[in-house]
């Protein structure tokens, strides 16, 4: 896994290469400053092999949550569904 920030937009995909690959996961950023995305950050959930990413996005007064992606890792594929591990 590789974990970035600095672009401030959250974004998670599958790296692949040669031997496997990598899930690389973009932040976002707390800042208040106006950019083109509002500010955001990520939760990473893990269990064994499977890991989702939640972005929760600033609205309002609060941070909500807006996208979320699920990953099983030792398959080094996206879940269709996301939220939802299975084997």
């Amino acid at each position: 896994m590789l974990l970035t920030g600095h672009v401030h937009a959250p974004q998670a995909e599958i790296i692949r290469v040669p031997d496997g690959g990598y899930v690389a996961v973009t932040s976002g950023t707390l800042s208040m400053r106006l950019r083109d995305v509002p500010p955001s950050f990520n939760v990473l959930d893990f269990d064994g092999s499977f890991m989702s990413v939640s972005a929760l996005s600033y609205e309002g007064n609060s941070f909500v949550p807006k996208t979320k992606s699920a990953w099983n890792l030792s398959r080094m594929e996206q879940l269709r569904a996301p939220g939802v591990v299975s084997a």
